[in-house]
């Protein structure tokens, strides 16, 4: 995870929590981490305990909407936001630099789609 990454967290994560909006993160390396931290006991935390694939589909049925802050080329986020779309759910992506090797996942969801969200007026009833 990035500062930037860390930072965009700060500040949505409490806007999705004053929303009454459920948060749900993976017990994974990375952003998933700090959204654990931050959210504390208001968080629903899947584990990987039965495989990525698994718990990608557990996370897909349960969510609503998924919020790609930060992914590289390498991570599971497109295999996760796959498995919303196949749901028919939507995929929200902050836009990272394109310099940035965290940015990856989340511009290219972006580029194929997925809601631009550039700041907390995008979450919720705003």
């Amino acid at each position: 995870m990035s500062e930037y990454g860390k930072k965009v967290i700060g500040m949505l994560v409490p806007k999705i929590m004053e929303e009454r909006m459920e948060i749900g993160t993976g017990r994974v390396q990375g952003c998933n981490t700090f959204v654990i931290k931050m959210a504390k006991d208001k968080v629903k935390v899947f584990e990987p305990k039965y495989g990525f694939e698994k718990m990608n589909e557990e996370m897909a049925e349960w969510g609503e909407i998924l919020l790609v802050i930060e992914g590289g080329k390498e991570s599971g986020t497109i295999l996760l936001a796959d498995k919303f779309l196949e749901k028919g759910k939507e995929v929200w992506a902050v836009p990272g630099r394109i310099d940035e090797p965290n940015s990856t996942a989340a511009n290219w969801l972006i580029k194929n789609g997925a809601r631009v969200v550039t700041g907390v007026e995008d979450i919720g009833d705003s």
